[in-house]
């Protein structure tokens, strides 16, 4: 698995989509770090916010990558660096992973 800053680095990271799309058909995983670990940062978005740049990240990903082996071999996590969250945050920050997550295999509004 291939766990990825996708908050900070998306951009940088599918300039090797030829790469990432070979790793995933040889079973790769790709951990998409899209959700802020940064409490400050988390706090200023919303669910809207997270789904819309996950699609962003999707959208530019399935430029090169097959759609179906993209949402296969993908996981939604946060950035890293939780562990400076207190309690309370960590939460929400699990939480709204979990929602964005759901909420992409559309199990979710």
């Amino acid at each position: 698995m291939v766990s990825i800053d996708a908050w900070t680095y998306a951009r940088e990271f599918l300039l090797y989509a030829d790469d990432v799309a070979r790793y995933m058909e040889t079973g790769g995983v790709v951990a998409w770090g899209v959700v802020p670990a940064d409490y400050a940062v988390f706090a200023a978005e919303t669910s809207d916010s997270l789904f819309a740049r996950f699609r962003d990240i999707r959208a530019k990903a399935t430029e090169t990558i097959d759609p179906d082996l993209f949402d296969r071999q993908s996981l939604i996590t946060p950035t890293c660096g939780i562990r400076n969250a207190g309690e309370q945050e960590a939460a929400a920050i699990m939480e709204a992973t979990a929602l964005l997550s759901r909420r992409l295999r559309g199990e979710e509004p």
